[in-house]
């Protein structure tokens, strides 16, 4: 399972997302595992630029399900919450499964835009993931 952590990096770095670039996936080829975001920490203002860094980096290739885990995220500023929805909403449109563990205090911008009614929101990160490995098989 592929994995893009801030603020305790599991799997893979921002950087081997950056070489392998998850947007230049072949659409063609069926996806088997979910990609995984995790943000961790405040995500204020001043981490804009990295969590814009990270989601560009993470782009989901037309179908691929995603797992947005924020369950270890504080304080999330409005602005990334917007980029937040942003790249949800981007990644329902092209047909990702996609199922959002939110911070431990909910921003009303992530949690109740009716852009992204159509994520799955799940209380933990094993949770989501079943959800969306259920959809990829």
């Amino acid at each position: 399972m592929r994995e893009a952590s801030l603020y305790g990096a599991e799997r893979c770095s921002l950087a081997d997302l950056l070489k392998e670039g998850a947007a230049q996936a072949p659409i063609s080829e069926p996806m088997a595992e979910p990609a995984i975001i995790t943000f961790a920490g405040d995500l204020e203002l001043a981490r804009y630029p990295e969590v814009h860094g990270v989601l560009e980096a993470a782009k989901i290739a037309k179908g691929r399900s995603l797992v947005l885990d924020l369950s270890a995220a504080d304080n999330v500023d409005s602005l990334i919450a917007g980029e937040l929805v942003l790249f949800i909403r981007r990644s329902l449109r092209y047909g990702a499964t996609v199922a959002v563990v939110p911070p431990r205090r909910p921003n009303d911008w992530l949690t109740h835009a009716g852009s992204i009614r159509e994520a799955h929101f799940r209380g933990t990160r094993e949770e989501a993931i079943a959800l969306v490995s259920g959809a990829v098989r």
